[in-house]
């Protein structure tokens, strides 16, 4: 649960800056402090990092645009995505490889469900009934 805690809250200070021009200094140093505490914080502040500068110099590719249309399915899907991995790695290596490997599979494996299956199956039809609803008298 704490290390959800970090994501939740690096959450907020990505989204504050870049579409609300406001930057909360002290919820900054918190936070940062509190992930220099183990080698998972210390991921965790790092993929920060990465995202805030990508997005703060608006940094666009064909795998950035993909992923980020993905996202919120792939954020539906990641509880389940991380409870599946980690049963997988447990049952075959008796034990979980490092952060890094271990968000690498849940990150490809989040993204080809969100892509193949939710978005043609699930999202898709429900924007496509949503639009007919507000079309209707």
């Amino acid at each position: 649960m704490p290390n959800q805690l970090l994501y939740f809250g690096f959450s907020f200070l990505l989204f504050e800056p870049i579409e609300n021009k406001n930057f909360n200094k002290l919820g900054a140093a918190l936070l940062i402090g509190a992930s220099l505490l183990t080698s998972l914080g210390l991921s965790i502040l790092f993929l920060f990092l990465l995202s805030y500068f990508v997005m703060s110099n608006r940094i666009s590719n064909g795998i950035l645009r993909r992923i980020g249309i993905a996202s919120y399915a792939m954020y539906l899907l990641q509880f389940a995505v991380i409870h599946l991995v980690t049963w997988a790695w447990m049952s075959t290596i008796g034990h979980l490889p490092s952060f890094e490997l271990d968000f690498i599979a849940v990150a490809l494996i989040s993204y080809g469900l969100s892509r193949y299956f939710i978005a043609p199956w699930v999202e898709g039809p429900a924007i496509a009934f949503g639009k007919k609803l507000a079309h209707s008298p």
